[in-house]
């Protein structure tokens, strides 16, 4: 995990964090969620694609409890390779949050993750 410092438009500076993963079979990576965090952007990329139809998920896991969980981004990975999302994440501290893809079809994949604590 590498960190550089960034300052986001109302001019608050912040460290970067960079989170990646990879693997040939199925996914399920987290990250803990200590400080209160932004979650810039999130790239899937698979070596090929996917035959059957399975989603890669962004779900929420709250300390607070199962009311509080969520799937914040969820993409059918049949058909396409590539997934990105800038879409800004603020999330609070004290839960995980997790990354799965079944991946049947044993595609290898990579994972990168940028946020940063606020």
């Amino acid at each position: 995990m590498s960190q550089t410092r960034l300052q986001d438009a109302a001019g608050t500076t912040f460290a970067e964090k960079n989170f990646k993963a990879d693997g040939t079979g199925a996914m399920s990576e987290t990250i803990t969620i200590d400080k209160a965090t932004k979650i810039l952007s999130v790239t899937l990329h698979l070596s090929s694609v996917g035959a059957t139809s399975e989603n890669f998920v962004v779900a929420i896991d709250s300390d607070s409890g199962t009311a509080y969980d969520a799937t914040l981004l969820s993409q059918d990975m049949n058909t396409v390779t590539d997934f990105f999302s800038n879409t800004e994440i603020h999330l609070s501290a004290g839960s995980d949050l997790n990354f799965t893809y079944t991946n049947t079809d044993a595609s290898t994949w990579g994972l990168e993750v940028v946020y940063g604590d606020i």
